[in-house]
């Protein structure tokens, strides 16, 4: 009986703990959210479009440069193995280290670019991504938005969104008007 009376105690004390912590936490709201469509949003900025176009153009100069180096060397090669038959075993063996050293250059010229290139295109483009984030946090504020899922095509990201939560023109129009 004193075993049962302390059992019906601490359950009493239980209950009552429990609905005395859960009368004073405060009832939230449901949380807010929206979706935006970054990559839309960012190919509409002209900072984006300009920024795009000079890539493209710098991008365009090393790859004409290193075809050149290729197609330079094919012909070389191929004008080599024409020549080979009238050719000293030594003089086509210098010949073919001299353009295997040559071919390694332009592959080592190749990673070069292509670093530079991605150096280039993260120093072009971060700016605009830093501001797109920056416009997409103000305009969250503004909405009441607690979340903000970036809108892509890739299923795993957004399943549903209805497009009353999209806010892809709305931070478009911001930073259109400059804010």
């Amino acid at each position: 009986m004193k075993y049962t009376c302390i059992a019906l105690v601490a359950v009493f004390l239980f209950l009552f703990t429990t609905e005395s912590i859960a009368q004073q936490r405060p009832q939230t709201a449901p949380m807010r959210v929206a979706v935006v469509d970054v990559q839309t949003i960012i190919q509409q900025l002209p900072e984006y479009q300009r920024a795009s176009r000079d890539f493209e153009n710098s991008v365009k100069v090393w790859r004409d440069s290193l075809e050149k180096m290729v197609t330079g060397l094919q012909t070389e090669s191929e004008q080599l193995e024409g020549r080979r038959s009238m050719m000293q075993p030594a003089a086509y063996e210098e010949q073919r280290r001299n353009l295997a050293l040559r071919a390694r250059n332009v592959e080592e010229f190749r990673n070069d670019r292509q670093q530079a290139m991605a150096e280039l295109q993260d120093r072009m483009l971060n700016p605009i991504r830093e501001k797109v984030l920056k416009a997409i946090e103000t305009v969250a504020k503004e909405e009441k938005v607690e979340l903000v899922l970036n809108k892509t095509m890739d299923l795993s990201t957004v399943i549903y969104a209805d497009s009353k939560l999209d806010l892809t023109f709305r931070v478009l129009d911001r930073m259109k008007r400059g804010n």
